[in-house]
């Protein structure tokens, strides 16, 4: 699992979890992958967390994560590692303020 925080404003930043094959069959034998925001480096610490994405990640795909040496670039690979990224409102999707669910 990669964890890569990228600042996106002044006071906020954004989260991409990348999971592979490994991470993907421990979830699957009900072993969860765990993000403790609180074990990055302090210069995280001090901004609030915007958005949490998680993403799935070929051995290839993360070799090229990890060859990243720019913004630009890791901007480009996280956007590939989210090309099929459905918005779907019409099924109960909403980005808006969470809200307390129907029961």
């Amino acid at each position: 699992m990669l964890v890569i925080p990228i600042q996106s404003s002044q006071n906020e930043f954004d989260i991409f979890v990348v999971l592979e094959d490994l991470n993907i069959e421990r979830i699957k034998a009900y072993d969860p992958a765990e993000l403790r925001v609180g074990a990055l480096p302090p210069i995280w610490q001090r901004l609030k967390v915007k958005t949490i994405t998680l993403l799935y990640a070929t051995k290839e795909e993360v070799e090229d994560l990890k060859a990243t040496n720019d913004e630009k670039a890791l901007t480009s690979v996280l956007s590939h590692l989210s090309r099929g990224f459905q918005y779907r409102p019409d099924k109960g999707d909403y980005d808006g303020p969470y809200r307390k669910g129907r029961i």
